[in-house]
């Protein structure tokens, strides 16, 4: 992956291409009034989208590198010191990086809480104005000026300091985002089985965004709300006198029930993100692992597995938002409560003063500037837990021991004490042992996989790095290498056998220094070159070929061909139609299983010149004999023969070209010398090459003459997506033909223009409908219609106190109990409304996300093979988490503002008359302001969403198989972090683009609002006795001024509010427009006990991939008898994978074939009934993070004693008993828990299960992609007889990748070009003079 791709696979650019905007650009007055945005608005309004290219650039300072670079530094410094308590060490570090900054900014903030006061002042000023009648005009328009300008000046300190507050938050969060990074690239393998992989996807979408929102805000609770609130009540005392302390009684006793309503949040919300990580791991468990859900049928156990922990998570949320709810409710309470018992108290200490107007509407005014800052403390104050939370999530990731491989050593560490380790490891370089000749030197050395932590969440990037010797961790045992002793001299081959479990990938992984290593004897590597290694799954990322094999290596076309040549890849590239150029897909998925492993192989070979030390994990398996002796003789033998090269290998045909040979047994070396030595006197190598029948007893016989040397291996039929997280979509031998050879990644869909009323619809159903909205709307509307009432029985109240002079204790005891009881069902109205919002809110989340999984749960492979994994998952963590906790929220906070607009203009409408008919050319402008902003913030907005999906993607690229292990091996480690950096660059263009956009729309609505609340002021003043009166003069201008604020929270929310819903669009679409399967459930259904014989009956089966694809296979017909064992061979691309994927209908056939098993039409049944019939054992197996019996039966329809003999049937019973001692019952065994994507078992391991799988369904018709590809020979030979045991009279289809497996079939297809061009015996086939399959034998026996 490098830049070049990344590139590649943007967005494409506009036809006419504009350059892109520097922010903070023209004069004061332009920086001041932000004019300099408006060019982003004149590019929206002018083209149907905008593009990526044409937003705002990111200033140099703010890029990920460097903000990455700084917070590092004082990371370390942090480290050093030693102090500080888990989370807080991270917020302190963001502290102190971010402080000098802060402080302007937060004298911004100062300055304006403080002008904020002026609109009580001058309220107070003009109602006294108009109170005296014999005061001059001037004062009263001299006061109405100084209001405007105060309120305007407001709103510029306003803009200023929210767009530096939130440039800053980016930069929080891009520091983090880029550390952790680089952390997971510098992780110890042990140490990454510490965290999943949805727990690392959480790391960069939520837990960096609350970090960044907890300290953009942390001056409210530092400054701006104190100052308000000690400002508000000396000016309450001031007016109010003593009572103000009776009054504010009730905010003592709500602010001593925050500490234990903060402790509570903070426990529930650790545990409710537990949940999301939990519910987001098995997302990603089971869309990488689609294929086999597909063919198996599982799609009910999956979706109910989800649904399980999507219903875990909303229910701890629930819990969280319900006491947040009544957490805001207490805080709301402040305001009403608080001036009723001021009101109540200053009647009752001041009995001879009645309350005027003037004092009345000041009061609440200053009340509404205490209740701001109180009411944004509890947020603040959540999002300060939640921080804390997200903080020592992120900690305990960079406390994790890191690798200390001199390939990262340009990466600084994050642990602070390894750096003496590190210099310690340079030293030991400098007094090594080795010298010209030798490049390995092990003695008596050990090495330990070892888990830290919590080992009950794992990562799939351990296993795969470990390959097939990851069962030694099983139940949280640690695997050991002991003993190693031996020399490999420069410029040899050393092979390493063994068989499956013995340690072989281990050695490899000691080799490149990912294995800890214990405190033992000498273990030196050569590491004056980078080393090449080619892993045991290989790993390809969504590029060109060209770049897969160059991964970031300067292109020399000499070379190049000579590595393709060589790998023997010329025939393949030229079935591609673009060649080399032509994109692989998510994870390789345009190659086959073949063709990924001999591009892998391609970039090791293409280091050849940069590297001296070659390691191949068993880069034979996936080749077939003609194609495994050509790689064999022209790459390793051939281009890489004067390197040394070290190869881990199952195939012994090649043993016998090593210079020395390694035998492995339980993590030991039991033999090691010269191979024609070791094939007489090792026990286990002559167990072995007998397994493979290469006959070690005849001296004389060459070790090349396998009697049944594997094919090619095609393609699995289920190509797995990781090695340690599940299936890759289906990538069979075909896909040249399916993809006409260029596979190109399709682009991400965005909208255009507004989000549809068909969203808005969409989600309202969710929620419940009609009725539902009905309820949720009339609670509001009568909340709000209450919470109006309140000022206007105050109007009352103080009038009457004008007209009659003073109120005598009854009518006063009236007027008081009336407003205390309006207070009281403000309060009760909000709770009750707010509570009904989070239960429809959830409703609806739950009901979305459940349609958008089932949506793609039932999508076909197509959809899978074109969607980078990263961008469905993207779908099903940051946008569900909008939809959890923001999308109701935003209907509700633009429906509230609607109705106070509504109920503010009424009631100025009808008082201030006058000044109303000024404001309609404002409703003009302000619908001005709204189509300006509205469409570039959406596109901005859709852009920012598309956008993340390249850095989702390339973060879970690297955290998948073996990736780390490569990108270390290949010192690639830099290059890959510059990558994320410019990933993230792009990514955050768009963020900063909004942000922009938001200030830009803010300060001209304020400014405004100021110019209506200039006019109504103007109107009290030129009418002051005539038209208006003291009691509705303070009246009018209490809800003047909190119309200018709702009118700006109404046209601002709006905005949010389809932003907010894109989200929503995005779910939708998954939810209702991808394409789908067959049904699940067919009309005709099959007899129970189907299929009872096994009779499958194929006539004319024309197959095609895409419409305007050719036929992939042309018109096959064939038909087995019941119980007889079909083997299916034929060159790459001949369409033998292709003929499973028919059956199983994962590729629906062409109209006019007919495929019939046991007379029932398998085109006629549901999916279901059709995969659940079929016995499946895939090439790559997959499981599942679950107990060993869920991954056998997830059904539950077997009992334990069934399952047991399924698993001695495979061959695993007996190491499953190991795990727990010889005593422990079934049920016991079968608890045992599978780490993700089986990480705690080898990969034959995770085999035999998938044969046990098998066994259980007792079905009539069994379908192998060569199931034992990655098991060593000895135990191949003992699966391959339980295979015959267990599905003794079963029909069974068998692609053949080894000959020797077909062999015993009672016949043998031979397919070619999608045709049968063979059907006979194996005897009769091998005498048939020019038959293709004869050809095969007599090649292989070459």
């Amino acid at each position: 992956m490098d830049l070049e791709s990344a590139r590649g696979a943007a967005i494409p650019l506009s036809l006419e291409a504009l350059e892109p905007l520097a922010p903070y650009q023209g004069s004061c007055f332009s920086r001041l009034f932000l004019t300099w945005v408006f060019p982003l608005l004149r590019r929206s309004l002018r083209a149907e989208r905008l593009q990526p290219s044409e937003l705002f650039e990111v200033e140099g300072e703010a890029h990920p590198e460097v903000l990455q670079r700084a917070f590092q530094d004082q990371w370390r410094e942090q480290v050093r010191a030693g102090r500080g308590r888990p989370g807080w060490r991270l917020l302190k570090v963001l502290w102190r990086l971010h402080v000098p900054r802060l402080r302007r900014l937060w004298l911004l903030r100062v300055l304006q809480a403080i002008l904020e006061f002026s609109f009580p002042l001058f309220l107070y000023k003009l109602v006294q104005f108009v109170e005296e009648e014999h005061a001059s005009l001037w004062e009263g328009l001299l006061l109405s000026l100084l209001l405007f300008l105060a309120e305007a000046a407001t709103a510029l300190l306003d803009a200023s300091a929210s767009l530096g507050l939130q440039s800053c938050g980016n930069r929080i969060r891009a520091s983090l985002t880029a550390s952790i990074f680089r952390k997971v690239i510098l992780l110890r393998s042990d140490s990454m089985m510490n965290f999943s992989s949805g727990k690392l996807n959480n790391m960069i979408t939520t837990d960096a965004d609350k970090a960044k929102r907890a300290l953009r805000e942390l001056h409210v609770l530092l400054l701006t709300a104190p100052l308000q609130v000690v400002i508000s009540l000396v000016s309450l005392h001031g007016l109010m006198g003593a009572s103000v302390f009776i009054g504010l009684s009730w905010m003592g006793v709500v602010i001593l029930l925050n500490p234990a309503l903060i402790y509570i949040m903070n426990r529930i919300d650790e545990t409710q993100q537990a949940k999301t990580d939990e519910r987001v791991r098995q997302v990603s468990e089971i869309i990488s692992s689609i294929n086999i859900i597909k063919c198996y049928g599982w799609e009910e156990p999956a979706t109910a597995k989800v649904e399980e922990a999507r219903s875990a998570e909303l229910l701890w949320l629930w819990r969280l938002y319900s006491i947040y709810t009544v957490f805001e409710a207490i805080w709301t309470s402040i305001v009403p409560c608080c001036t009723a018992l001021m009101f109540a108290s200053y009647w009752w200490l001041h009995p001879e003063e009645s309350l005027v107007a003037r004092q009345a509407f000041t009061a609440i005014a200053l009340m509404n500037m205490v209740q701001e800052p109180l009411f944004q403390i509890p947020w603040v104050l959540n999002l300060m837990v939640e921080a804390n939370v997200a903080a020592k999530r992120i900690e305990s990731l960079f406390f994790l021991a890191e690798s200390q491989l001199p390939a990262i050593k340009g990466i600084p560490s994050f642990c602070a004490l390894e750096q003496a380790d590190e210099e310690g490891l340079e030293d030991r370089n400098q007094r090594s042992v080795l010298d010209d000749q030798t490049v390995v030197v092990f003695e008596k050395a050990n090495f330990t996989w070892t888990r830290e932590g919590d080992a009950s969440s794992g990562s799939e990037d351990d296993d795969d790095e470990r390959g097939e010797d990851a069962d030694a961790e099983a139940r949280g045992r640690s695997f050991h290498l002991r003993d190693l002793s031996f020399t490999v001299p420069r410029g040899a081959m050393v092979g390493i056998v063994g068989a499956t479990g013995a340690g072989k990938s281990s050695l490899l992984q000691a080799l490149l220094g990912e294995m800890p290593k214990e405190d033992s004897g000498a273990a030196e590597v050569s590491h004056q070159k980078p080393l090449s290694f080619l892993p045991q799954q290989p790993w390809i990322f969504n590029a060109t070929v060209r770049q897969n094999i160059l991964f970031g290596e300067p292109y020399s076309e000499a070379h190049y061909a000579e590595c393709l040549r060589c790998c023997s890849l010329n025939s393949d590239l030229e079935q591609l139609a673009s060649g080399d150029q032509t994109r692989v897909g998510e994870k390789g998925v345009a190659l086959s299983g073949g063709q990924k492993a001999r591009v892998c192989l391609a970039r090791a070979c293409y280091r050849l010149h940069s590297s001296s030390i070659f390691l191949l994990d068993d880069p034979y398996s996936a080749l077939d004999a003609h194609v495994a002796k050509s790689v064999h003789e022209d790459a390793i033998l051939g281009l890489l023969g004067k390197k040394t090269r070290i190869v881990a290998m199952n195939r012994l045909e090649f043993a016998s070209s090593c210079d020395l040979l390694l035998v492995l047994e339980d993590g030991k070396i039991s033999a090691m010398g010269p191979y024609d030595v070791l094939r007489r006197s090792s026990r286990i190598l002559k167990g072995l090459l007998r397994a493979q029948g290469l006959e070690p007893e005849h001296s004389g016989e060459s070790p090349t003459s396998d009697p049944s040397p594997r094919l090619d291996a095609a393609p699995p039929l289920l190509a797995r997506a990781t090695s340690g997280e599940g299936a890759r979509p289906v990538a069979t031998e075909e896909t040249e033909e399916m993809e006409g050879g260029a596979k190109e990644d399709t682009e991400e869909e965005r909208a255009t223009g507004q989000v549809k009323k068909e969203v808005f619809f969409y989600y309202l159903r969710s929620m419940g409908g009609c009725r539902t909205v009905s309820l949720l709307v009339a609670l509001y509307t009568f909340s709000e219609i209450v919470n109006l009432l309140q000022p206007i029985w105050l109007a009352t109240w103080t009038a009457a106190v004008s007209q009659s002079g003073s109120l005598d204790r009854g009518e006063t005891t009236h007027y008081l109990s009336i407003y205390v009881f309006l207070a009281i069902v403000v309060v009760v109205l909000s709770t009750c409304r707010d509570l009904g919002g989070n239960i429809f809110g959830f409703r609806a989340a739950r009901r979305l996300h459940r349609q958008m999984f089932e949506s793609v749960l039932h999508a076909p492979m197509s959809f899978f093979q074109e969607a980078p994994q990263g961008r469905i998952i993207n779908r099903f963590s940051k946008d569900t988490s909008e939809i959890d906790k923001e999308v109701v929220w935003q209907m509700i906070f633009t429906f509230v503002p609607l109705l106070s607009v509504l109920g503010n203009f009424a009631m100025v409408g009808g008082i201030a008359y006058g000044a109303f008919v000024a404001f309609l050319p404002a409703f003009y402008f302000y619908f001005l302001l709204w189509k300006y902003y509205n469409k570039a913030v959406l596109d901005v907005k859709r852009i920012s969403k598309v956008q993340s999906s390249p850095v989702y993607d390339h973060f879970n690229n690297l955290c998948r198989e073996n990736a780390i292990a490569v990108v270390r091996a290949f010192r690639q480690a830099e290059p890959q972090c510059a990558l994320s950096d410019h990933l993230l660059a792009e990514q955050q263009r768009a963020d900063y683009s909004q942000m922009y956009l938001s200030q830009w729309f803010s300060l001209r609505i304020d400014h405004l609002g100021c110019l209506l609340l200039l006019l109504v002021s103007l109107f009290v003043t030129l009418g002051r006795g005539s038209l208006i009166q003291a009691s509705a003069a303070a009246l009018v201008l209490n809800f003047a001024g909190e119309c200018t604020g709702s009118i700006e929270s109404l046209i601002g929310q709006i905005a949010e509010f389809g932003i907010a819903f894109n989200a929503v669009e995005r779910v939708q679409f998954y939810a209702t427009q991808l394409p789908q399967e067959a049904a699940r459930i067919g009309v005709a259904r099959p007899p129970r006990g189907w299929p009872s014989q096994g009779r499958l009956e194929v006539q004319d089966l024309k197959v095609r991939y895409k419409v305007d694809q050719p036929l992939v296979l042309k018109g096959l017909s064939f038909v087995t008898s019941p119980g007889e064992r079909l083997g299916v061979v034929g060159r790459t691309g001949a369409g033998k994978s292709s003929l499973l994927l028919a059956l199983l209908r994962i590729v629906e056939p062409q109209t006019g074939s007919q495929l019939r098993l046991d007379g029932e039409d398998m085109l006629q049944l549901g999916l279901q009934d059709l995969r659940r019939g079929i016995a499946m054992i895939p090439q790559e197996p997959v499981l599942f993070q679950e107990t060993l019996r869920y991954n056998c039966d997830p059904f539950d329809e077997h009992r334990s004693d069934d399952i047991w003999m399924a698993l001695e049937e495979a061959q695993l019973a007996g190491w499953v008993r190991e795990q727990f001692g010889r005593e422990e019952s079934k049920e016991k065994c079968l608890s045992l828990e599978i780490k993700e994507g089986g990480q705690n078992l080898s990969v034959g391991q995770r085999q035999m299960v998938a044969i046990a799988r098998a066994v259980l369904r007792r079905s009539k018709l069994v379908v192998l992609d060569e199931a034992t590809a990655a098991i060593d020979a000895q135990t191949d030979a003992e699966i391959q007889l339980a295979i015959r045991r267990c599905f003794q009279g079963a029909t069974s289809l068998t692609i053949a990748h080894r000959l020797q497996t077909i062999l015993d079939c009672d016949r043998i297809m031979v397919l070619s070009q999608g045709q049968i061009v063979e059907l006979d015996s194996p005897e009769a086939l091998r005498v048939q003079e020019g038959g293709i399959f004869r050809g095969m034998l007599e090649s292989a026996e070459e």
